[in-house]
């Protein structure tokens, strides 16, 4: 396998080995405040890992966004990550 592959290879497992922790660490923070009189106070703060967001979206009944966020941050870069070192791996090498 040429050097190229290989290294294609490496990165995209790298890849997937860096997308599993952004998925379930926190990312998001979602706050509400607002300022009366130059006095801000703050209503609401929360923060979520995307997946966090997809369960509490879902369960909010927001089930289309959640199948959204689920399958453009979760489902395409899986399969692009199993996908792409299959085809490098049986690629024939250039003559």
């Amino acid at each position: 396998m040429p050097l190229r592959n290989r290294t294609a290879v490496l990165l995209t497992a790298l890849s997937i080995a860096f997308l599993i922790p952004g998925l379930v660490e926190p990312l998001i923070t979602i706050s509400a405040s607002f300022t009366v009189f130059g006095v801000t106070n703050e209503l609401f703060r929360e923060t979520r890992s995307i997946l966090g967001a997809v369960e509490s979206l879902w369960n909010s009944g927001n089930g289309f966004v959640a199948g959204l966020i689920l399958f453009f941050s979760v489902v395409v870069p899986f399969v692009k990550g199993a996908l792409l070192p299959v085809i490098l791996l049986l690629k024939e090498p250039a003559r």
